[in-house]
């Protein structure tokens, strides 16, 4: 019997239990036809499970490109990301590993994809930037507003709460007066910020492709309930491993990992650090050839440097060993530029004068760009400094205070100088709006700047999303809060390297510097710094 017609007689043998149940059948949505695959799985019959867990993707796939708003787009897969793993697992069951790698593509980190394949078509104008962001802006504030009322609400003393609830409750109000009008401006003056592209995955053979020409391989992961999918990918082959690591053990696994490094003062976990090696780096080593690295993490695995990762039967970290940055999918990596501008410049270094030794380390950076660079630590520049400089410049550097906010990321911010009303806050939202040059460079050395909120669909909430948009093609970031001394000595090595080594080189030999020196053993000194981009 054909895959169709073994698809329609389980089509016609669930609606027939259904109707036995008293239940009214109607046009099926993708949750029918995944439990429709599910039930021809469970009987064997993959063929037909394949047929109705594509049908349901089809149907997840029109009905996500009818959302025309970004954010909608970002929690519409949320729910529905095992419709496109189901029939991955079977086509990895039978080596058809492009299928495979195409359906997992489709269901990560879509939304910024489409964000960034959208850009060249938005955001041509100041108006537009300014649009765009004021509207990610008010929505972020929504959302923060209205969890503070969901905590009030439902607290036990709620009758206590009746004025706050009444003073968020207006607040809200206000706010989305606030961003109906700016809709209602992007209406008129901006519809092209309406108008989202759907991007196209890029194909297992385009990466392929890719990896050949530009030197590097990739580690992809995909988590699962039982297991990590691990592919490695480089220009002449793709191997995929099915490492046994229940979800469950690899969020302790990595908690306590992460927990080991955000502070300098905690005994860092190696027998973490070597277990998640073997589980994520060992079956493949063997099969690398290059020096260059670009991971796609998945789920918990965004929390952790992988460049932490001991090998233990070398002693030796893959930060050591192998220049490492990171994409949030295969799709977004092919979408930016692998030439960066950090040899050539020109430079924006601006510190916050506050911070010891961010002044020096500008005035270091500096040097190495003569007659290309605007270096400013005194007077402290404003946030609306920094959004005027950026446009002249592709090198960015700033040595700033941050906060990440987990209750919203767009909510993080780079602190600038106070100038009331405006409180210095150039938050993720705003950063969206940045009129940077394309294909920039931008590091923050800041506290915590590159930590993210990974959705289920590998939606990366926070300053990396904002900072791709705007027009970055390589990002430097930190992952927790760090320190002055050891900061500055990483920034100054990896800008002295860089001028004779590719980006993701320079941050390997900056690691190696840094942990080279007394005191500086303990990986929250050396592993911080996180590197998006080719």
């Amino acid at each position: 019997m054909a895959a169709a017609e073994l698809a329609d007689k389980e089509l016609n043998d669930f609606q027939a239990q259904a109707q036995q149940q008293g239940l009214f059948v109607r046009d099926l949505n993708p949750e029918d036809l995944f439990i429709r695959g599910q039930l021809a799985e469970m009987k064997g019959n993959d063929d037909a499970a394949m047929a109705a867990f594509m049908q349901a993707v089809d149907l997840v796939e029109k009905d996500r490109g009818r959302l025309r708003d970004e954010h909608a787009r970002g929690q519409f897969l949320e729910d529905k990301t095992d419709c496109y793993y189901r029939p991955a697992l079977l086509l990895l069951n039978r080596k058809r590993y492009s299928e495979a790698f195409q359906l997992f593509e489709r269901a990560r980190s879509r939304a910024m994809a489409d964000l960034l394949a959208g850009h060249s078509l938005t955001l041509r104008t100041a108006q537009e930037r300014m649009l765009f962001s004021d509207l990610q802006t008010a929505r972020s504030n929504i959302a923060a507003q209205q969890k503070k009322l969901f905590d009030l609400t439902g607290s036990p003393n709620r009758d206590q709460n009746i004025k706050g609830i009444v003073q968020l409750e207006n607040q809200i109000t206000g706010l989305q007066q606030r961003y109906d009008q700016i809709e209602s401006r992007i209406a008129k003056e901006a519809p092209r910020l309406k108008q989202l592209t759907a991007s196209e995955p890029i194909t297992l053979e385009s990466l392929q492709r890719s990896a050949a020409e530009e030197g590097y391989e990739v580690l992809y992961y995909v988590v699962s309930e039982n297991a990590v999918i691990l592919w490695h990918i480089d220009g002449d082959a793709a191997q995929v491993k099915n490492v046994f690591l229940p979800h469950a053990q690899l969020i302790k696994k990595t908690t306590a990992l992460r927990d080991s490094l955000v502070d300098a003062e905690a005994n860092f976990d190696e027998q973490s650090s070597r277990q998640l090696f073997l589980y994520l780096i060992q079956p493949v080593l063997s099969s690398i050839k290059s020096t260059h690295l670009i991971l796609v993490p998945h789920e918990e695995l965004n929390l952790i440097p992988f460049q932490a990762l001991q090998n233990p039967i070398t002693g030796k970290y893959l930060g050591e060993s192998f220049a490492i940055s990171y994409a949030p999918s295969a799709t977004v990596l092919a979408s930016l530029e692998s030439k960066s501008p950090l040899k050539s410049g020109p430079l924006l270094a601006v510190a916050d004068p506050s911070i010891g030794d961010a002044k020096e380390e500008i005035d270091a950076i500096g040097k190495l760009y003569p007659g290309r660079s605007k270096v400013t630590a005194e007077p402290f520049a404003s946030k609306l400094d920094v959004k005027t400089w950026v446009s002249d410049y592709n090198v960015v550097h700033l040595s700033v205070h941050g906060q990440f906010e987990a209750s919203d990321p767009l909510l993080s911010y780079l602190q600038f100088k106070s100038d009331p009303p405006d409180d210095g806050h150039l938050t993720a939202a705003e950063m969206f709006g940045l009129p940077l040059q394309k294909n920039s460079l931008v590091v923050l050395s800041a506290c915590e700047t590159g930590r993210v909120q990974a959705a289920h669909a590998n939606e990366l909430l926070g300053v990396v999303r904002s900072l791709l948009y705007a027009g970055a093609g390589n990002l430097v970031l930190s992952s927790w809060k760090v320190k002055a001394e050891s900061t500055k000595l990483w920034m100054e090595t990896f800008y002295q390297e860089g001028q004779t080594n590719s980006p993701a080189e320079a941050a390997r030999l900056a690691l190696v510097t840094v942990k080279s020196r007394p005191g500086y053993s303990h990986p929250f000194f050396w592993a911080p710094f996180i590197m998006t981009g080719k």
